[in-house]
């Protein structure tokens, strides 16, 4: 059975994991969500994504790593 609980917006702030691409990885695990924020004087979300179970719940995310899109070689693929 998975945990589950009510959104929140707590976010656990973490060192940028790849400062040099000019975004910052967080993660917000109570609040099920992991977003990317710019560098700039004013931060904007570059994309976010929220694990939504639905009816206003949302399941922990306790880790995110960004993996190099040659990584991803199935991309390219259909599916089968």
């Amino acid at each position: 059975m998975s945990e589950r609980i009510r959104l929140r917006r707590s976010i656990e702030r973490r060192e940028p994991t790849c400062p040099h691409v000019g975004v910052a990885l967080f993660v917000e695990p109570q609040g099920g969500r992991v977003f990317e924020l710019t560098h700039d004087a004013r931060p904007e979300i570059v994309w976010e994504y929220v694990n939504d179970l639905g009816d206003g719940d949302a399941g922990y995310i306790f880790d995110a790593q960004r993996v190099p899109s040659a990584a991803l070689t199935f991309l390219d693929r259909p599916c089968p």
